[in-house]
């Protein structure tokens, strides 16, 4: 989503006109991240998935987040990553990323 009275013309994303970011995806497989079950052990759970769809998504994610940061002058930013039936918000700043569990 762009400020008002931002031209977009074009099909070209304008990453330093942007104010929040959107990214869908059909479904639940895409999702880059996977929130702990209550009896995984800390030392033995990843939170990155590892199958190729889902590492695909989360490197698409960071070259985003990384053009819009490098286009804008801003501390941090925000997607909102939606895939089938569920949310995730993530919050980008210069050290890395922030993400919510489903």
């Amino acid at each position: 989503m762009y400020r008002k009275g931002a031209v977009t013309e074009g099909n070209v994303t304008q990453w330093d006109k942007a104010e929040i970011n959107f990214e869908f995806k059909l479904d639940e497989s895409g999702d880059p991240f996977r929130d702990p079950g209550r009896k995984e052990d800390p030392a033995t759970w990843y939170f990155e998935r590892k199958s190729i769809e889902s590492t695909k998504n989360r490197a698409q994610l960071i070259h985003y987040a990384t053009e819009w940061m490098q286009r804008s002058q801003r501390c941090f930013a925000f997607t909102v990553f939606i895939a089938g039936k569920f949310m995730r918000f993530i919050r980008w700043d210069r050290a890395g990323a922030v993400v919510s569990e489903r």
